[in-house]
């Protein structure tokens, strides 16, 4: 991989129907890894969205509705 470049990744997991909230992250080459979206509001402005570099965070419903949220 190369450094800076959006990778495509696969988890294997099976889903219970039960609703759940699905997170992941990065680790650059110097160990640093994302922060959560509480220490990214902390640090920025709250709605500052431009080059937002947070964990990314997805809620799955039970009926399998996947929907972008902030944890």
């Amino acid at each position: 991989m190369l450094p800076k470049a959006v990778t495509r990744f696969r988890l294997p997991w099976m889903w219970n129907g039960q609703p759940v909230t699905l997170m992941s992250r990065t680790t650059d080459e110097k160990g640093t890894v994302q922060k959560t979206h509480a220490d990214w509001v902390a640090q920025y402005a709250p709605r500052q969205n431009f080059h937002f570099s947070a964990i990314q965070s997805w809620a799955v419903d039970a009926s399998g509705k996947v929907s972008n949220i902030y944890v």
